[in-house]
């Protein structure tokens, strides 16, 4: 299925024509974002989408405030507080539903990049890299996780 098909099917069976109510859902970023891209976004340089991956530091968390309001046209602002909120530990997924997980969100998380003209491969977003999974500790590709995928099932 590709990822026009998929879209077309997916956010005409959620409530409110968005996909955000399902916990797959919530991570079609470029799905959610199509909408305001097409409103504020591109040539219009009337929206900033930020990755919490990338403030995951005091420092860089100052950074990316400083991009916001230099975006806003704001004076420099410095964060007195730069402890991380509202965090959770969570159990690490076994290999297989990572791959599967990497599986799927891959053409997703391609046109999100592609959306907003940033470079494959950011830290943080294994799921985003060229990487489609995992097995044994390896990094697998996204072909490979498929192949992966479709000998385990």
């Amino acid at each position: 299925m590709t990822y026009e098909e998929f879209k077309t099917r997916f956010l005409a069976s959620r409530p409110l024509g968005h996909g955000s109510h399902s916990l797959l859902g919530r991570g079609l970023y470029a799905l959610q974002l199509q909408p305001w891209m097409a409103e504020f976004g591109g040539d219009k340089g009337q929206l900033m989408v930020l990755f919490t991956e990338e403030m995951r530091t005091g420092e860089a968390a100052q950074t990316q405030v400083g991009k916001v309001f230099a975006f806003l046209g704001l004076p420099p602002h410095d964060i007195i507080d730069t402890d991380a909120k509202h965090t959770r530990q969570y159990e690490q997924l076994d290999e297989k539903m990572q791959a599967r997980l990497a599986a799927f969100y891959a053409p997703f998380n391609d046109k999100l990049f592609e959306m907003l003209a940033r470079p494959r491969g950011m830290a943080g977003w294994a799921g985003m890299k060229e990487e489609g999974g995992v097995r044994n500790g390896q990094v697998l590709s996204v072909d490979e996780a498929k192949s992966e995928q479709l000998r385990t099932n």
